[in-house]
C-alpha cells in the first residue's frame, strides 16, 4: 500500500473527490486500475503530479508492477521484503 501511497499521492483510505466524498480503499482502487493494465501504465491521471513527470515511465510502471503483486489477494503469491527491496533498487 505504501507503494501506491508513494505513485498516487493519496492516503490508504481516502475520501474521493469525484464520487461526492464516498471512501475510497487505495488497494481497491488499484486492483481494479491496475486490471486494465496490462504490461504499461497508461492511465498516467494515476500518478501523483509530482512525479507523473518527474520519473520516467518505465520506472512508473515497474514500480507499479511490483506493488501489484504486493496485493496479490493469496498472501502466498506476495513477494517477500527482501524481494522487494532488490526489485526496487534494480530500478535505479
Amino acid at each position: 500500500i505504501v507503494m501506491f501511497e508513494v505513485l498516487t499521492g493519496k492516503e490508504a483510505v481516502f475520501k474521493s473527490e469525484n464520487e461526492g466524498g464516498k471512501v475510497v480503499h487505495l488497494s481497491q482502487l488499484m486492483r481494479e486500475k491496475l486490471a486494465r493494465i496490462t504490461s504499461t501504465l497508461n492511465d498516467l491521471s494515476l500518478l501523483d503530479e509530482r512525479i507523473r513527470y518527474d520519473w520516467p515511465k518505465e520506472s512508473c510502471e515497474r514500480f507499479a508492477q511490483i506493488a501489484r503483486h504486493c496485493i496479490e489477494t493469496d498472501p502466498n503469491k506476495r513477494p517477500n521484503i527482501n524481494d522487494v527491496s532488490i526489485k526496487i533498487k534494480k530500478l535505479y
